[in-house]
C-alpha cells in the first residue's frame, strides 16, 4: 500500500520516454497504479552463504540495465531473510531522480507505511505540481534576457579552461571513457571536523567551501596544475512548491579557480567563496546547455570541462517507525562517473570521505594515499590558515619516516675514495 501511494503520488515514477512521429522524445506519464514488488526468499539458506548470496543479488539488481522506452524506471524488490528481518530494495534509474527525492521517498515511505499499519489515510498533503510542469516552467523561463544572462556568465567563467586536469593517473587513460569503478570510504581524524566549522564562521565561509577550497589545493599540489576546474551538484529546488518533488532537479555547476602557490591558504578561500556564490547566482542554466554554448573540444576519453567532482551532504537522520528497526545499507559501488570524485558526509560523529576513482586510471593504493594526503592538509590549514598553498604539510609523519629513513637503505660504507675516471 505504501509504495503504490507513492508510485501514485509521483508522476516521474510513471514516466518513461519515447518518441514521435517526427523522431523527438517526450515524456509519457503512465496511468497505472500499482508497482509491483518482487519479493525473494533468502531464509532458508544456511547463515554461512547468505550475506554473499543477498550481496550478489543486491548488486546485480542494481546493474540491471533499464529501457527508457519499454520499462517502469523504477523497481522494487523485498528480500526475506529470517522471519524478522526483510531488505528492501529501490532501484530508479537516475534520469527521474536524485539524492534530493531519494531522501524525500524515504520519508514519504515510511509515514504512509505507518498510516496505513494503523488504518489511516496518507498523511501526506496533496502535491500542487508535478514534475513536468517544473520542466515546462524551466523551458519558458530560460529563454531571452535570462537565458543570455547565464550564459554570458558561463562563457565569461569557463574560456579557455583547460580541457582535461593533470593529476597523474596510475594506468594510461583509455582511448574511450569508461564507467569502470570503486570507492574508498574512511573517516577524517576525530576532532577535524569542529575545527573546520570553527575556521569556516571565523573566514564567514561554509563547511563546504573549506572543503572544496582544500580539495583545490590538494590536487594543486599533486598535480602542479594552477587552473583547475571541478564539478559540483547543486540542488536547483529555489520555490517551495519543487521541495517535495521526486525527479531530476540536479545540477552540476563547473567551480573554476586559480591557485597562486604564494598565496595563503586564508586568500585562497575568499577566492572559493566568490566562486561559489556567483555560481550558485547562475545555477538555472543546466550543465548540458553549458556544454552546448562552450563548445569545447570533446574527446571520448574523458567528460566534458570537468573529470574531478566534490560533493558534501548530510547523514540521513534515522529512521523512527512503530514495532520496525529501520537501517540503511549501501550496496558496493563498482562504477566511477568521472575519473575521480570526493564526497563528504556529515555524521554525529565527524566527518567521513568517500572516494570514488576509475579504476582505468587509479590503484587502491593511490586512493588511500590520497585520503591520508587530505587529512594531514586539512590538519595543517586549521592549525595555521595563513600559510602559503605551496607549504602547507601533506605527508603524514609515518610517510616521511617511510621516504626519509626506511627507503634510504644502509649507508655504504665501501665507496672508493677516487673519481670515476680512475676506475678505467
Amino acid at each position: 500500500t505504501a509504495v503504490d501511494t507513492l508510485f501514485t503520488r509521483h508522476d516521474s515514477l510513471r514516466t518513461s520516454f519515447t518518441y514521435d512521429d517526427n523522431g523527438q522524445p517526450f515524456q509519457q506519464i503512465s496511468a497505472e497504479t500499482h508497482l509491483p514488488i518482487h519479493a525473494v526468499d533468502f531464509s532458508a539458506m544456511p547463515e554461512a552463504r547468505q550475506a554473499t548470496a543477498v550481496a550478489n543479488w543486491q548488486a546485480e539488481e542494481a546493474g540491471r540495465p533499464f529501457s527508457l522506452t519499454q520499462d517502469r524506471l523504477i523497481r522494487v524488490a523485498l528480500l526475506r531473510l529470517s522471519d524478522k528481518h526483510h531488505l528492501l530494495l529501490i532501484v530508479i534509474h537516475h534520469i527521474i531522480t536524485d539524492g534530493w527525492s531519494m531522501e524525500i521517498l524515504q520519508q514519504e515511505l515510511w509515514q504512509v507505511y505507518e498510516a496505513a499499519r494503523q488504518k489511516r489515510p496518507s498523511p501526506l498533503a496533496a502535491l500542487s505540481i508535478q514534475y513536468a510542469d517544473f520542466a515546462m516552467w524551466q523551458k519558458q523561463w530560460l529563454q531571452g534576457e535570462k537565458l543570455n544572462e547565464q550564459a554570458a556568465y558561463w562563457q565569461s567563467q569557463l574560456a579557455e579552461a583547460p580541457p582535461l586536469h593533470n593529476l597523474p593517473t596510475d594506468l594510461p587513460r583509455p582511448k574511450v571513457q569508461s564507467t569502470r569503478g570503486d570507492a574508498y570510504t574512511a573517516p577524517l581524524a576525530a576532532g577535524l571536523a569542529v575545527s573546520l566549522k570553527q575556521l569556516s564562521r571565523q573566514e564567514n565561509v561554509t563547511l563546504f567551501m573549506t572543503l572544496l577550497a582544500a580539495f583545490n589545493v590538494l590536487l594543486f599540489r599533486h598535480s602542479q596544475q594552477e587552473d583547475i576546474v571541478i564539478g559540483t551538484a547543486s540542488a536547483n529546488r529555489h520555490h517551495p512548491q519543487v521541495d517535495k518533488l521526486v525527479g531530476f532537479f540536479i545540477n552540476m555547476l563547473p567551480l573554476r579557480t586559480h591557485i597562486r602557490k604564494g598565496a595563503s591558504f586564508r586568500t585562497f578561500l575568499k577566492q572559493v567563496r566568490h566562486n561559489t556564490l556567483d555560481a550558485q547566482n547562475y545555477q538555472d542554466l543546466p550543465f548540458e546547455k553549458v556544454v552546448d554554448l562552450l563548445q569545447p573540444t570533446r574527446d571520448p576519453s574523458y567528460s566534458p570541462l570537468f573529470q574531478l567532482t566534490f560533493a558534501l551532504e548530510n547523514e540521513l537522520p534515522p529512521v523512527q517507525v512503530a514495532e520496525l528497526t529501520v537501517t540503511s545499507f549501501t550496496i558496493e559501488n563498482k562504477t566511477a562517473k568521472y575519473d575521480l570524485g570526493l564526497l563528504v558526509t556529515e555524521t554525529a560523529d565527524g566527518l567521513t570521505c568517500s572516494w570514488e576513482y576509475c579504476t582505468d586510471l587509479f590503484l587502491p593504493e593511490t586512493i588511500v594515499r590520497l585520503h591520508q594526503h587530505f587529512e594531514t592538509l586539512l590538519q595543517g590549514i586549521v592549525a595555521s590558515p595563513e600559510t602559503a598553498v605551496a607549504q602547507l604539510p601533506l605527508l603524514s609523519a609515518a610517510e616521511k619516516h617511510t621516504i626519509l629513513h626506511d627507503w634510504q637503505g644502509k649507508v655504504d660504507t665501501d665507496i672508493p675514495d677516487h673519481c670515476l675516471h680512475q676506475e678505467f
